[in-house]
C-alpha cells in the first residue's frame, strides 16, 4: 500500500514538472513582431500601469500555478476521447482576471490548452470558492473569508482622473485598524465602492449618445451579400442566444443601470456586422469590453458562436507597434462605415467615440484593482 501511495505521488510530481515545463515555454506573443508580453498586459489591465512589476509578477506567477494545477487535476481524470474539460478550481480575482485576459489571445489560449491536456480548459465564473488549498500554494494568507471581500471588491475604476480617488482610498483605509490590526470587512470597503459608482453614474450623465449624421452609403465592399438574411432577423437572433446573466456581469464591471441596455445592444450590432462580413472589424473599447466580457463565458461564448457563425470567432489583441496603430485606426474607420450601412443610422458616439478619441491613449477604459489587497498591501499590518 505504502510503495503504491508512493508511486501515485511521484507520478503526480513528474506530470506536475512536465507541466511546469511546457507552461514555461509557450510564448503568448502573437507574432515575433508583438511589443506586448502577457505580462505587460496585465500591468495595464489588470492594476494600471502604475503598479509595482513585484505586484504583477505574483499574480501571473498565481496564474501559472492555477493553470499547472488545474491542467495536473483534469489529466488525472481524464477519460479518452475528451476535448472539453471545466476547471475544477476557483481563481482567485485577480487571477481570475489574468485568466480572463489570457482567454482574449482566443488561438493562442486554445494552443496552450492543447499542449496541458489536449482540450479546451473552459472557465466557470466563480461563485464560490473551491479548491482553497490551491490558492494557498500561491497566497498562503488566502481565506474563504478573504475570497468573498476580494470577489466583491475588486473594481473597474474608470480612466486616469479618477487616480486620485484611489489615493485617497489608501489613506482611508489605512485608518480601518483595531489594537494593530487591520480588520477587512465589507463594512471598511462599501463606501468606497459607493463612491465609485456615485463617480461612474456622474460620468455617465455627460455622455453624449448622439452624434452629427454621417453619410450613409447604398453599397459597402465589406458586405457580404451571399446571405438572404435580414439585417433586423440576425440582430435579434444573436440577442436571444446571448447568455441571460451577461447584462448583470457587464453592469458590474462598466456601467450601470442606465447604460447596460446600450451596451449590450450595441455589442449586439458589432455581432451583426461580423455576421454580415468576412473580413476583419474593429470595435469600440466599450463593445470591445462586452466583447471580452462574452468571451471568458467560454462555454457560452463557444455554443454561441456555434449557433450563429457556425465557427468559432476569435478575438487577437493588437500587437503593438506604429503599423498595428496604422491598421486598426483605418480598420475602425472602416467599421464605422459598415456600420452606417448596415443599420442605415450614425452610431452613438458615445459608445462608438471618434477615431481620434478612441485611439486616444489618455482615453483608456481603466484597470482592475482589488480594494482588499490594496488595504492589505498599503497597510502592511496583519490581517484578520
Amino acid at each position: 500500500m505504502g510503495s503504491s501511495f508512493q508511486c501515485i505521488k511521484a507520478i503526480k510530481r513528474e506530470t506536475t514538472e512536465d507541466l511546469a515545463r511546457k507552461f514555461d515555454r509557450f510564448d503568448f506573443r502573437i507574432n515575433e513582431n508583438d511589443e506586448f508580453t502577457l505580462v505587460q498586459r496585465a500591468k495595464r489591465e489588470l492594476a494600471g500601469n502604475g503598479a509595482p512589476d513585484e505586484f504583477i509578477a505574483m499574480i501571473y506567477e498565481g496564474f501559472r500555478v492555477f493553470m499547472i494545477k488545474t491542467a495536473c487535476t483534469i489529466l488525472a481524470n481524464k477519460t479518452e476521447g475528451e476535448t472539453d474539460f471545466i476547471g475544477p478550481y476557483t481563481a482567485a480575482p485577480l487571477i481570475d482576471e489574468m485568466w480572463c485576459l489570457a482567454i482574449l489571445y482566443s488561438e493562442k489560449y486554445m494552443e496552450l490548452c492543447q499542449i496541458l491536456v489536449g482540450g479546451y480548459i473552459h472557465r466557470k465564473p466563480p461563485d464560490s470558492l473551491k479548491g482553497i488549498k490551491m490558492v494557498r500554494l500561491i497566497w498562503e494568507d488566502y481565506t474563504s473569508k478573504f475570497w468573498r471581500l476580494d470577489s466583491k471588491y475588486t473594481v473597474w475604476i474608470y480612466n486616469r482622473d479618477l487616480k486620485e480617488m484611489l489615493e485617497s482610498t489608501y489613506y482611508k483605509l489605512m485608518g480601518y485598524n483595531t489594537q494593530g490590526k487591520i480588520i477587512i470587512s465589507s463594512s471598511n470597503l462599501e463606501d468606497e465602492v459607493k463612491y465609485l459608482r456615485i463617480i461612474l453614474e456622474i460620468k455617465v450623465l455627460n455622455i453624449n449618445l448622439t452624434r452629427p449624421n454621417m453619410i450613409i452609403p447604398n453599397s459597402h465592399i465589406y458586405f457580404n451579400s451571399n446571405t438572404n438574411d435580414s439585417v433586423e432577423n440576425i440582430f435579434n437572433k444573436i440577442k436571444s442566444q446571448l447568455p441571460l446573466n451577461l447584462p448583470k456581469i457587464v453592469k458590474r464591471k462598466y456601467c450601470t443601470n442606465k447604460m447596460i441596455s446600450n451596451y449590450i445592444n450595441e455589442y449586439v450590432r458589432f455581432m451583426t456586422m461580423l455576421y454580415f462580413t468576412n473580413d476583419p472589424l474593429t470595435p469600440s473599447e466599450e463593445v470591445d469590453q462586452v466583447w471580452h466580457t462574452h468571451q471568458c463565458m467560454t462555454i457560452e461564448y463557444k455554443n454561441f458562436c456555434s449557433t450563429i457563425f457556425n465557427k468559432f470567432i476569435y478575438h487577437t489583441p493588437t500587437v503593438g507597434g506604429e503599423s498595428e496603430s496604422t491598421k486598426h485606426v483605418n480598420l475602425y474607420d472602416i467599421t464605422i462605415e459598415f456600420y452606417c450601412f448596415l443599420f442605415k443610422e450614425s452610431p452613438p458616439i458615445g459608445l462608438w467615440p471618434t477615431t481620434a478619441d478612441r485611439f486616444n491613449p489618455d482615453n483608456f477604459l481603466g484597470s482592475w484593482f482589488s480594494l482588499a489587497r490594496i488595504y492589505q498591501s498599503k497597510c502592511k499590518k496583519q490581517v484578520n
